[in-house]
């Protein structure tokens, strides 16, 4: 008969440990799904502020700048313009290139 109260309670014991990890799990789990939330609401947010952003390519660019396709190369390279590959071909946003040549007639004094 000892025997068996011990048996019942490390069974008890058990319950409390396996309980205690339920509502570990569940509060992580609740923390994790208030993270997704918000990236989701962020990812949103980024997709409807930038949806309406319009690509050049490079042809585009270098018409544009004048540019040959070594110079684009390395402006890319550098990090100097912005760029994203879509397939082979490099694309770059047209507000970069945008507000880069109102900041130039800026700069000469045209604007004020």
């Amino acid at each position: 008969m000892k025997y068996l109260l011990i048996l019942h309670h490390n069974t008890s014991s058990s319950l409390n440990i396996s309980q205690n990890k339920c509502i570990v799990m569940k509060k992580r789990f609740k923390i994790l799904e208030e993270q997704f939330e918000e990236l989701k609401r962020l990812f949103l947010l980024y997709i409807s502020t930038n949806v309406k952003e319009e690509w050049l390519d490079s042809a585009d660019v270098k018409q544009m700048f004048n540019f040959s396709d070594s110079k684009l190369y390395r402006l890319r390279k550098a990090n100097l313009i912005p760029s994203t590959k879509i397939g082979n071909r490099c694309c770059y946003p047209k507000s970069f290139f945008t507000l880069a040549l109102l900041e130039k007639i800026k700069n000469k004094g045209q604007i004020d």
